[in-house]
């Protein structure tokens, strides 16, 4: 209740004045954007410059009857705008559509400056991608939620198929529901619970698993799905109750 009455969704003008605070809040990042751009170009620096726009996460924005960003394996909590404008192009802009993470960036920085990106990091170089020379992702994209209010710790798989669909996968750490998207579908219908997704969420889980279970970063996730979707995966027995968690994680 408390959290309902901090984002006005007590009355339907409180929920519409939260909408129309995010649009503005856009709009006032778009325009200063823009001056940032003409300044460089005004200083003659803007063609060889590189430019990286982005956002750190989406909003669900009252849609779905769901406000704020950090509690929701959503795909509209998990999508967020980004851009590249490279060295020596100013024109010819295209989209891809093959999945991206924010932990591309970082590797992607290093590429632009010469450096072999590290294999500490979890993201993949997007130059290739840009000039559509990339080979097939080979690092998973993850997206977590929950922690900064922890209602519901959630962990997903964005992961594109090989038949060419994109699926979003979320485990509910405190819940018996999973959820299950087609990102190409707007609508983001929830398809865990459709009969004809039955082998593809089985799929998605045993990938989930897989990602978190060859990690130790990612036991906090791991200990628990290995317990709540013991019936679906292949579990090796063991210490289920992480007595020594020293061997399960790993020690520095």
């Amino acid at each position: 209740e408390l959290r309902r009455w901090n984002w006005r969704l007590v009355d339907p003008e409180g929920a519409w004045e939260g909408r129309r605070t995010n649009f503005l809040q856009g709009g006032a990042v778009y325009v200063a954007f823009g001056d940032f751009v003409q300044a460089r170009d005004r200083l003659g620096i803007y063609d060889e410059a590189a430019v990286i726009f982005l956002g750190d996460h989406g909003e669900m924005n009252c849609e779905r009857a769901l406000a704020d960003k950090g509690v929701y394996g959503h795909p509209k909590a998990a999508r967020v705008p980004l851009s590249l404008k490279l060295p020596g192009v100013r024109s010819g802009a295209r989209e891809v559509e093959a999945p991206v993470s924010l932990l591309d960036i970082a590797p992607t920085v290093l590429g632009l400056a010469g450096a072999g990106p590290s294999e500490r990091l979890d993201g993949e170089c997007l130059i290739p991608l840009t000039q559509g020379t990339a080979s097939p992702r080979q690092k998973p994209i993850l997206f977590e939620c929950g922690w900064h209010v922890c209602p519901n710790p959630a962990v997903s798989a964005l992961t594109e198929l090989p038949d060419g669909r994109r699926l979003m996968y979320t485990y509910n750490l405190t819940s018996d529901l999973d959820e299950l998207y087609d990102l190409d579908d707007l609508t983001y219908r929830d398809l865990s619970q459709d009969a004809a997704y039955t082998e593809v969420k089985a799929q998605m889980i045993r990938r989930l698993a897989a990602i978190l279970e060859s990690d130790p970063r990612w036991t906090c996730y791991w200990h628990t799905m290995r317990l709540g979707k013991y019936d679906e995966l292949d579990v090796a027995g063991g210490d289920f109750q992480m007595f020594r968690p020293g061997r399960q994680c790993g020690r520095r």
